[in-house]
């Protein structure tokens, strides 16, 4: 929810900044929104499982 939330509140973002003036293609649009968050997005996909399983078998947080 929270990636495509992101997604969602940058796109607004940048349509305000095109009523400003702001020149942007959608080509350009599109490949800043998808090019540049995929490795984040990887990352929270990979990542935050892998470090919540880790601290369930150290017992730092219990599996719930």
């Amino acid at each position: 929810g929270a990636m495509l939330g992101g997604r969602i509140v940058w796109g607004i973002v940048r349509y305000v900044m095109l009523l400003m003036g702001t020149p942007i293609t959608w080509q350009a649009f599109l490949s800043a929104v998808l090019l540049t968050s995929i490795p984040g997005i990887i990352l929270q996909i990979v990542l935050v499982p892998l470090v919540v399983l880790a601290l369930e078998r150290v017992g730092l947080i219990e599996n719930v």
